[in-house]
């Protein structure tokens, strides 16, 4: 298994599926700020920009997200039509910390996509 300090280990891509009352441009500058302060407390300036990390977030409005999910799973999962998606940039972009952050922050649902 590879081991990288601060990133998920699996060499994986991910998304977030969130059902928050934001908008993508709200998420987004709230992620550029928590980076900037996730680089200045692990001393890592400008490591993690969102641009590194993150695709632009975007409301799944007719639900596309969980056929694509159950494509990829293989099984049927249940997104709220209108969930906010926050996806990675590609596999490893996201520090774990960050990932943790999402979750708890905007009550969203990771997954892992190979």
């Amino acid at each position: 298994m590879k081991r990288r300090i601060s990133f998920v280990s699996n060499s994986s891509s991910c998304s977030f599926v969130c059902n928050i009352k934001k908008t993508p441009e709200q998420v987004k500058k709230e992620l550029i700020e928590l980076l900037k302060v996730f680089n200045k407390m692990n001393d890592t300036e400008g490591s993690n920009t969102f641009e590194k990390c993150f695709q632009e977030p975007y409301i799944d409005k007719i639900g596309s997200y969980n056929k694509y999910l159950e494509e990829f799973y293989g099984e049927k999962q249940i997104i709220t039509k209108g969930a906010l998606i926050i996806e990675s940039i590609g596999d490893n972009t996201v520090p774990f910390q960050i990932m943790e952050m999402i979750e708890y922050t905007y009550g969203a649902k990771h997954f892992h996509l190979g």
